[in-house]
């Protein structure tokens, strides 16, 4: 966005954010949703329902992320990616919900702290990765 430039959405999106923790949504929380939402703007995206090896999208196959794969891993391809963060079924899902659930239908957001200490771990390693590319093609 340049300078000058209005985005809506944005405003939305902040607008949206505050009233929610006002009315007692954890900040963090909301922090992750902020992250989810704001991928495509930053130029990247990641996609949380299904293999990024075998395109499986079984949910209840899926147990971590690839960094190799930019990418959900599955179970059955766990081998192939060593260094892929594991993560918890419902975190994959929830992430998956949160992306692609306009902000307009999300009412209620009630979720267990150590899922969202998940979440905002793999969204802040998402973040770093995507800086780290940023900077290598700019040298």
């Amino acid at each position: 966005m340049d300078e000058g430039d209005v985005a809506p959405y944005n405003y939305q999106l902040l607008q949206f954010v505050l009233e929610k923790i006002e009315s007692g949504t954890s900040a963090q929380l909301m922090s992750v949703v902020v992250m989810l939402k704001c991928m495509k703007r930053f130029g990247f995206t990641a996609s949380f329902n299904r293999c990024a090896v075998s395109g499986n999208d079984t949910q209840a196959d899926l147990i971590g992320y690839s960094f190799k794969y930019d990418g959900a891993i599955s179970r059955q391809e766990a081998s192939k990616d060593v260094h892929a963060v594991i993560l918890s079924n419902k975190t994959l899902y929830l992430l998956d919900v949160l992306q692609k659930l306009p902000i307009d239908k999300m009412n209620s957001l009630n979720i267990h702290q150590e899922i969202i200490d998940e979440m905002s771990d793999i969204i802040l390693m998402l973040y770093r990765d995507m800086q780290v590319c940023f900077l290598k093609v700019r040298n």
